[in-house]
């Protein structure tokens, strides 16, 4: 006596996951809010003397990275400090980054949970 399993919907769950690995690296939009997430948090933060330096600065979202960048030469020395030059470390990013991790988290699952729910055959 032979046996036999037949798996039905196994090509649409293959195609499904397909879908939703391609979908994963185009997470865009979840990536475009968390730079403006941490961007927001940190504009309050940003050490002020001329103003140049929190003028400077802009969120951004490119292949699956979020980052906020500051335009203006002195940003990184500010920030990190330079001791030979007697500039304390400021870190207002870095602290900003930090307040708004959970925040952060929640966007990327509510993302990936997007991609996930469009995954039929599972």
């Amino acid at each position: 006596m032979t046996s036999e399993a037949r798996i039905h919907g196994d090509e649409q769950l293959a195609f499904g996951l397909a879908q939703a690995a391609l979908e994963l690296e185009r997470m865009n939009t979840a990536d475009r809010a968390v730079a403006t997430l941490v961007f927001t948090a940190a504009s309050g933060r940003v050490p002020v003397k001329t103003g140049r330096l929190r003028a400077s600065g802009m969120p951004q979202a490119a292949q699956g990275v979020a980052t906020v960048g500051y335009s203006v030469p002195y940003a990184n020395p500010i920030h990190w400090g330079w001791p030979t030059r007697g500039i304390e470390a400021r870190p207002w990013l870095t602290q900003a980054a930090e307040a708004k991790e959970p925040a952060m988290i929640l966007t990327y699952q509510a993302a990936v949970q997007q991609v996930l729910n469009g995954v039929h055959g599972a």
